[in-house]
């Protein structure tokens, strides 16, 4: 799963919340920009997902995200994590291309010997983690809630 950097905010929560992760890779074609995750959007969006105004995942992204590559070790990656403290890393092929994100869960189930994890909402546990159903958290028929000054 990723998001582009001209796409709303919504959309970034939407994917996040429907997926249930707390990071994306942000991406133009299969060239890596960035990376969003969900502490900077409620750290960043004072009014929640939908602040003051409707926002670009460009204006929140970290334009230089942790990366490794995807033929290093779990070992190197886990150091590289532990080292800088972060719990989420984007993976690049041998063309710098997006490959994946690595997370400290998915460390986690590799230490604990689980190779394929299958908890829900994981891109492993889908069958094609493109596809999903995007569930709309304001109906076109409603208008928002005044105290989010949009509607």
């Amino acid at each position: 799963m990723v998001v582009a950097p001209d796409d709303d905010v919504i959309l970034a929560w939407e994917v996040m919340a429907q997926a249930g992760v707390h990071h994306l890779p942000v991406v133009e074609g299969s060239r890596l920009v960035g990376m969003l995750d969900d502490r900077r959007l409620v750290s960043e969006s004072v009014a929640g997902p939908l602040g003051p105004r409707l926002r670009t995942v460009s204006e929140l992204l970290d334009r230089e995200p942790p990366q490794v590559h995807a033929d290093q070790t779990v070992r190197s990656v886990a150091d590289f994590m532990a080292s800088r403290h972060i719990d989420a890393v984007c993976v690049l092929d041998e063309s710098d291309n997006l490959a994946g994100i690595l997370t400290t869960a998915d460390l986690v189930d590799a230490l604990a010997g689980r190779r394929h994890p299958r908890r829900p909402g994981t891109e492993a546990a889908l069958p094609n983690p493109m596809l999903f159903r995007l569930v709309p958290v304001f109906s076109a028929a409603s208008p928002c809630p005044p105290e989010h000054g949009v509607g």
